[in-house]
């Protein structure tokens, strides 16, 4: 036979069927289907009831959770074979001995699939669940519309591994089976390699059938698969504490202005009032330097004018404080060209808003994000601002599983986020609190330092906030809050890049104007807003500010 021969023969001389015909002559098709049947229903069973179980594990608080999911997880390590004996006798007295059903129920609540779903559903954000009880969704409701098609990914990965397990759990089936018509086909075709001991072509005609439907199954579910185990193991990872951070951006904390951009009235680039401006930030005792950002009004600049700015600047600061450079475009390939040159010029990291104007999805983002963090040896601050689309919670934490990905510039009102950052992804993962206005609630939720707008204006009363801040004094830090506030919203009433510009003009630091399209400020709107300064200076007593001190 060629079969046996040696050497082998790798291809037949005449290829034939004849070996599958004569496997059919025995009831191979109900072995098969039965197989087919086994298989498909306890991937069905097992994976609805292993996702409720893994759902209400991860999100419903009830007494004794922590014990069941123990006693799920010491059953894992549980061989089968410890507990055949009962489960016979169970199948036996029930009525469902030698019948498919006696393979099928085993396999449901199987450990390993409860654990998975569990670790899946844990990443679901709660505030998508109350948003569906809120709207009147039930239980039910919530877990079919809501929950199933957030772990689609799980649903895949375990329905490969419960069809091939089952298809494959060839001693269970031996021993719950014995009628010649409710074998499967790994007994069937066992059965043939007994009676036909010599007739090897039938035996692997029967063993290529039965590894079909498991090739079938894994292509039918790859992609899952993939993004169902990565998922997985992230998930291992988001645990309090154990995002890696190398921790470099531990020099970076306090105050920290975003950098006005200054241009000439031809609307370039004026380098000496530039640095001016850098000067000026330097002698009020900023900790850091945030450039060409929102306030820097970067995305009315091309790539060579944002990169004059950053090697300005960083000629003027010679190493005297640590830089964050904003290197976000809506083009992945525009960011990293940005952060290169940003690298070349001795800055401590760099920052980027998420890409922009299309709906990005949260893959694309993650996916913008790793490719720019690959690009240079530089920690990675996410900018997460509502201008560029603020980011929800689930994918800031898949943003902080990238390496080089070690801060962010949190932007929003939903100050309660930063708690959760602290306590969910890690102490070591840098919060930056980019509201202006609230600055100190940024700080009382856990930031790290303040990034923002204003303190290119009125420096002294955030420096003196941190610091009372850090004190532990809450009067102090409230009331300079409130004036800071006042101030804030009264040139707010007025075009903001123009406004501060023009008041630092007042001190002496010419800024420059605002590029189109924003707008300038008017003679008249700079009376105006003289005289609401002066009167809010008297009001709430502030003092030592520079820029009120000649109104």
């Amino acid at each position: 036979m060629t079969l046996i021969q040696m050497p082998p023969q790798w291809f037949p001389a005449d290829p034939t069927f004849a070996n599958f015909t004569e496997l059919f002559i025995n009831p191979a098709g109900q072995w098969f289907f039965n197989s087919v049947f086994m298989s498909v229903a306890s991937m069905f069973l097992v994976c609805l009831t292993s996702a409720m179980a893994g759902y209400v594990l991860a999100k419903k608080q009830f007494s004794g959770r922590g014990i069941v999911f123990a006693i799920i997880i010491a059953a894992m390590a549980l061989p089968k074979q410890v507990v055949l004996v009962p489960l016979v006798r169970i199948m036996n007295s029930i009525g469902m001995y030698n019948t498919p059903w006696a393979v099928i129920l085993p396999a449901v609540g199987w450990p390993f699939g409860v654990f998975l779903m569990k670790q899946f559903a844990q990443t679901i954000p709660g505030e998508i669940l109350d948003a569906a009880r809120i709207d009147g969704s039930g239980e039910w409701m919530t877990f079919v519309r809501i929950v199933t098609p957030i772990i689609k990914p799980a649903y895949g990965a375990l329905a490969i591994f419960t069809f091939i397990s089952t298809w494959n759990d060839y001693f269970l089936q031996l021993v719950m089976l014995q009628s010649r018509s409710r074998l499967t086909i790994a007994l069937g075709v066992a059965t043939l390699q007994a009676e036909m001991a010599t007739n090897y072509g039938v035996i692997m005609a029967g063993a290529a059938l039965g590894a079909l439907p498991i090739v079938l199954i894994f292509l039918l579910f790859q992609k899952y698969f993939a993004s169902g185990i990565t998922m997985g193991a992230v998930k291992g990872e988001e645990k309090k504490g154990t995002y890696m951070t190398n921790k470099r951006l531990d020099s970076i904390h306090g105050v920290i202005p975003a950098v006005l951009t200054c241009f000439d009235e031809q609307q370039n680039v004026d380098e000496k009032a530039q640095r001016q401006l850098v000067r000026f930030l330097l002698g009020k005792g900023v900790d850091a330097l945030y450039l060409t950002g929102s306030t820097g009004e970067t995305f009315l600049m091309d790539g060579n004018e944002r990169k004059q700015v950053v090697e300005v600047v960083a000629d003027e600061v010679a190493g005297r404080i640590p830089l964050i450079v904003h290197v976000g475009d809506i083009g992945t390939r525009k960011s990293i060209d940005l952060a290169r040159h940003a690298a070349s010029c001795n800055v401590v990291a760099i920052s980027s808003v998420p890409p922009f104007y299309w709906k990005f999805s949260s893959d694309e983002v993650v996916r913008y994000y790793q490719e720019i963090s690959a690009s240079v040896n530089l920690p990675m601050i996410v900018y997460n601002v509502a201008l560029a689309a603020t980011m929800d919670f689930s994918t800031i934490k898949r943003l902080a599983t990238i390496a080089g990905v070690e801060g962010i510039k949190y932007t929003a009102s939903s100050h309660h986020e930063i708690l959760r950052i602290k306590e969910e992804i890690g102490p070591d993962f840098k919060i930056y609190s980019g509201s202006d206005e609230m600055a100190l609630s940024g700080l009382a939720y856990g930031s790290d330092g303040l990034i923002g707008s204003f303190y290119n204006v009125i420096p002294e009363l955030f420096i003196k906030l941190f610091h009372a801040y850090k004190q532990k004094d809450w009067e102090s830090a409230k009331q300079l809050q409130t004036q800071a506030d006042m101030i804030i919203f009264s040139v707010l009433k007025h075009p903001m890049h123009a406004s501060m510009k023009r008041m630092l003009s007042w001190i002496g630091v010419e800024a420059g104007f605002a590029r189109s399209p924003f707008s300038s400020l008017s003679k008249a709107d700079e009376v105006l807003l003289k005289e609401e300064l002066r009167r809010l200076k008297h009001t709430y007593h502030i003092e030592d500010v520079e820029v009120l001190k000649h109104l």
